[in-house]
């Protein structure tokens, strides 16, 4: 089979810099506390658990409860989908001793939110709800609408904030409706990292069958390029898989060729793998 590679692949800056975060923690201490899913790939979660990582899962506890209920002295990551504030100043007097991996785009955005603000401007915030960046977001400007969710006061110039998972083609949609009713909206899009990915889908050749997009659906900007490249082209067969047991479980061996791309939390190694595999067939 032949495979055209899109460019980016493999973990985005962000997701880096929190594994190795994790990572040199670790080596050092041996054990670690992780507020909330660090990074959204299993893989990746389960070597850091692996290595000594406990994660504090929303699921399972509230967030205030898990700092609550830290050893003292404990050391303690916050993930790469940023936090509530007041979670950390409560760590803080827990007596935690406290790692930040905060994407720097995720924080540029609450940057530019709290600068807006502060200058009296109206915000609005698209984001997935329930998502770990959009509970950040909203936990630390809880005024601030959730598009989609939130009546936006009509009138005046608005700035929108996208998370930074999120798809072109929905911020695209948000700024048109928005921009009905205010004049003008200045739009702060997804990561560098999340929009290169879907505009990459752009180069896909014409002579290419099916598209093989890696990475979990829990991950937000994974699914934000599946729905990217189905919506741009609606005829291609379009597959989604995280880890070597899902891809070989694909009907895959019909193609004669396929692009293969990622979500921007899916590790290099077993992207390569998938490469390999494919063109074995």
């Amino acid at each position: 089979m032949e495979v055209q590679v899109l460019q980016p692949h493999g973990f985005c800056g962000g997701v880096r810099r929190a594994i190795a975060l994790a990572r040199a923690a670790l080596r050092e201490e041996g054990t670690l506390f992780v507020l909330g899913p660090l990074v959204h790939n299993r893989e990746a979660r389960e070597a850091l658990r692996k290595e000594g990582a406990l994660f504090l899962d929303l699921e399972e506890k509230d967030f205030q409860e898990a700092v609550l209920s830290l050893p003292e002295g404990a050391r303690l990551l916050f993930g790469a989908h940023g936090h509530d504030p007041s979670l950390e100043d409560l760590a803080r007097k827990r007596g935690a001793r406290i790692l930040d991996a905060t994407c720097p785009f995720v924080r540029k955005n609450a940057e530019r939110i709290r600068l807006a603000l502060k200058e009296g401007r109206k915000v609005c915030y698209l984001g997935e709800e329930g998502h770990a960046e959009c509970r950040a977001v909203l936990s630390e400007f809880p005024r601030i609408p959730l598009y989609g969710r939130d009546m936006v006061p009509e009138g005046g110039p608005l700035l929108l904030v996208s998370q930074t998972t999120m798809g072109l083609g929905e911020v695209e949609e948000a700024a048109r409706s928005l921009s009905r009713s205010h004049s003008p909206v200045e739009v702060l899009h997804p990561c560098k990292a999340t929009e290169e990915r879907q505009r990459a889908l752009l180069k896909i050749q014409e002579d290419v069958e099916a598209l093989l997009v890696l990475g979990g659906a829990e991950s937000r900007n994974t699914m934000a390029l599946k729905k990217r490249a189905e919506s741009l082209f609606p005829a291609l067969p379009i597959f989604l898989a995280e880890g070597k047991e899902a891809l070989l479980s694909l009907p895959l061996g019909g193609y004669r060729k396929i692009a293969l791309t990622s979500g921007a939390s899916y590790p290099e190694e077993p992207f390569l793998e998938a490469e390999r595999y494919l063109r074995s067939l």
